[in-house]
């Protein structure tokens, strides 16, 4: 693996699910999150804390930054976090920046229709 393809550093562990880990660490002004592991439950605990992560980054102050470098696989569950990020950092005039997303996750976000909506990043 490249320097370059490097995960971030963990950071505030700011959410813990059996299968998924969220981070919270700064570049510069800006808040990286770092998903790990697997966003793929439905069951209604899970979606609750999705949706509290979620309101945790879209009140953090300047433009939020998920790191998917360790995200091993998502579902409808992740595009609606991502949705409704979208939306609220919408009317705030900032856009939802996605880093490292593997192939799987940027098909995902072509089938959904985000990718002209999401400033996508490789680091």
């Amino acid at each position: 693996m490249s320097a370059a393809a490097q995960p971030r550093a963990e950071g505030e562990i700011i959410s813990r699910t059996k299968s998924l880990v969220v981070s919270r660490c700064m570049d510069g002004e800006d808040p990286v999150y770092a998903f790990a592991g697997r966003c793929t439950a439905t069951d209604p605990a899970f979606q609750n804390e999705l949706d509290r992560i979620g309101d945790r980054i879209a009140a953090d102050a300047g433009s939020p930054m998920l790191d998917l470098h360790s995200l091993e696989m998502a579902n409808s569950a992740f595009v609606s976090l991502v949705a409704k990020l979208v939306a609220q950092l919408d009317r705030r005039g900032l856009r939802l920046v996605i880093l490292n997303p593997d192939k799987r996750t940027r098909d995902l976000f072509a089938i959904v229709g985000f990718l002209d909506t999401l400033d996508i990043r490789e680091e």
